[in-house]
This record gives structure tokens, C-alpha cells and sequence, in this order.
């Protein structure tokens, strides 16, 4: 009895997952998702081929909100450029998202070139950001824009 419960569970778990497929790469995998939505995580990093050392790619976080809405937290994150020294290139709402573009220098003196995508549902922020080298932006912008741009909540 044992085991038909232990399948029955494998299957029904194993229906729920999602597929990620990555042809250009020859793999694919099933989706991993956490339940638990009440601390900040990141449930996806994708990243591109790494060059000098240095890693490319795009992350979606999900967060709970401090703010009720996404146009308070546009002026929470704008308020973040300002503290920690970033260069804001854009930030505005469009629709229902807050998207942003801005660069950043880290304390080992590597700038990066950041472009992201936020909303809300419920008392979550769903974002999706791709970050990249400064020196490396106009090679890989096109991607990650779309990349991020094409983020949408379910």
C-alpha cells in the first residue's frame, strides 16, 4: 500500500511541474517551485555565456511589499538609486509594471548595466532583472530586454 501511495504522490507532484525547455543549449528540465512566497527569493537566474570572469543574465525575484502599490514602489526603488549611488538612465510606469534602467558601480569598481521589470499581486512584487558589464550592454541589451519585457505574471 506503501508504494501505491508513494507513486500516486510522484505522479501528481510530476503533473504539476512545468517544462523549461533550452534547445539552443540541447537540454530541458522540469520547473522547481517554492510554495513558500513570504521571504524574498529568486526562483529563476538564467545567465548568459560568461566573459572575462564576468556572469550575464536575468534573475526573477519574488518579494513581499512593503508598499501598497507599484507606483510607491517606484519611489522606494528610486529612493535606492539615490543610497547606494546608482545612475538611474530611465524609470517610469508603463501599464501595470514599473520598469527601470540604471548603472551601478560595485565596490570592486566593475560597473554593470541593469534593466528590470516589476508588479504587484497581492502583497507580492514579482520582478525580472537582467544585469550585464557596462562594456558588454550593446552586445547583449537586445536579449535581456526581451527577455525581461517578456515576464509576465500568471
Amino acid at each position: 500500500m506503501k508504494y501505491i501511495f508513494l507513486s500516486l504522490l510522484l505522479f501528481v507532484n510530476s503533473s504539476i511541474a512545468e517544462e523549461l525547455r533550452f534547445p539552443d543549449n540541447g537540454f530541458k528540465i522540469s520547473s522547481l517551485e517554492s510554495l513558500k512566497k513570504d521571504v524574498f527569493f529568486q526562483p529563476l537566474m538564467m545567465n548568459l555565456t560568461p566573459k572575462n570572469g564576468l556572469g550575464k543574465g536575468v534573475v526573477v525575484q519574488i518579494q513581499p511589499s512593503v508598499v501598497k502599490n507599484i507606483e510607491e514602489y517606484k519611489v522606494i526603488s528610486e529612493a535606492e538609486f539615490e543610497k547606494y549611488k546608482m545612475i538611474a538612465i530611465s524609470s517610469e510606469i508603463k501599464g501595470s509594471s514599473y520598469i527601470y534602467e540604471c548603472i551601478q558601480t560595485l565596490s570592486n569598481g566593475v560597473k554593470l548595466h541593469s534593466y528590470g521589470r516589476a508588479m504587484m499581486k497581492g502583497n507580492l512584487v514579482y520582478s525580472a532583472l537582467a544585469t550585464t558589464p557596462v562594456d558588454e550592454w550593446e552586445e547583449n541589451s537586445k536579449k535581456l530586454k526581451e527577455t525581461v519585457n517578456s515576464f509576465e505574471l500568471i
